[in-house]
């Protein structure tokens, strides 16, 4: 049977189960309550589901310390894998890097690039990072904006 009663306790103890890295599924099945009501709970108290975002982020930054703590262990010989065990560890830092870039975009996030002619013909390059949301960008914004100074006239 689930547990349906939000305490002090049980919200502890989500925030620490995913400040160790695991996944928000995992860390309800941990405390053994359905991520239906980790959810209701989340839609009807903001700083809930910021604490528990936050968290979250946090388990991610550690996920992503183990990756980079399991590749030097082979390459440092402290460690050997066999072709399951390389593919597996590519699946999951694949996923891990995937995870991070939408929950931390300003840092992981995908990167654009665009090239575009200005004033007399000379090219523009813009640089962005995706923030993960839909944005338009005032003309106030500042961007990075590489070119030759006949270009940016």
């Amino acid at each position: 049977m689930s547990v349906s009663k939000k305490t002090p306790e049980l919200i502890d103890s989500l925030v620490n189960l995913l400040h160790d890295g695991l996944s928000y599924t995992q860390a309800c099945a941990a405390v053994n309550i359905s991520r239906r009501t980790v959810n209701q709970w989340r839609s009807d108290d903001p700083a809930l589901d910021e604490k528990l975002r936050n968290a979250n982020c946090t388990g991610v930054t550690i996920l992503n310390d183990d990756v980079l703590h399991r590749y030097q262990a082979v390459i440092d010989g402290r460690n050997e894998w066999n072709k399951e065990q390389v593919a597996a560890m590519r699946d999951y830092s694949q996923h891990i890097r995937w995870l991070s870039s939408r929950l931390f975009p300003k840092m992981y996030g995908e990167k654009g690039h665009a090239v575009v002619n200005g004033q007399g013909g000379g090219p523009i390059t813009l640089t962005w990072m995706s923030t993960g949301k839909d944005e338009t960008v005032a003309t106030e914004d500042p961007l990075l904006i590489e070119g030759t100074a006949e270009a940016v006239k």
